[in-house]
């Protein structure tokens, strides 16, 4: 029979409020920074966004002064340049996941050939059950 002592029960007990309490301090701070990286996603995207239809960039205090007028047709061209490379990339993915599956249902048929044909073989080998 198994004796547990005081001494091992408070052990276990102070375990376990101790990990009870750093599950909580961690599941608020994770919180916490769940919404400040949320918000500053937020605030990247509004910048792209009106970067990208030319509107007037939010003021900051570390804005640049007219010269960035110019930069809004130019940084459209270079998302536009990004996107189409995405696209290409994806196509050319799309490509190789179709040869994959191709690969992989003539390897799915093999194995339901062989299968079958070691099933036969036993059942001449053994007798069959």
């Amino acid at each position: 029979m198994i004796q547990v002592d005081a001494l091992m029960m408070l052990f276990f007990l102070e375990f376990t409020v101790g990990c009870m309490v750093l599950f909580i301090v961690f599941f608020f701070k994770n919180r916490v920074n769940r919404r400040l990286y949320q918000k500053a996603l937020q605030e990247i995207l509004e910048v792209k966004v009106q970067g990208i239809s030319g509107d007037k960039a939010p003021e900051t205090t570390n804005n640049k002064p007219a010269a960035a007028d110019h930069s809004g047709s130019a940084a459209y061209a270079q998302l536009q340049k990004e996107k189409d490379q995405l696209v290409a990339r994806v196509a050319e993915l799309e490509n190789k996941l179709e040869t994959e599956n191709k690969h992989l249902d003539a390897l799915k048929k093999k194995y339901a050939t062989l299968e079958t044909e070691y099933s036969i073989l036993y059942d001449k080998s053994f007798g069959g059950k």
